[in-house]
């Protein structure tokens, strides 16, 4: 084994436990994604002027 893969196999472990953490709720990771992106949007020009601050829970 080189040391480049005795360093990796740790890291690429633990990419693969926060995929299968959000893979296997899909619907709540949808909503957490779709609540940041209304909540950051919230604040541009655009947000401002369609009101998603009042129109979306954020």
């Amino acid at each position: 084994m080189s040391i480049k893969s005795f360093f990796a196999i740790p890291f690429a472990k633990i990419a693969t436990k926060k995929v299968y953490k959000w893979a296997n709720k899909p619907h709540k990771t949808q909503e957490k994604v779709f609540k940041n992106l209304i909540s950051k949007g919230s604040k541009t020009a655009f947000g401002k002027d369609h009101n998603f601050n009042n129109y979306y829970y954020v």
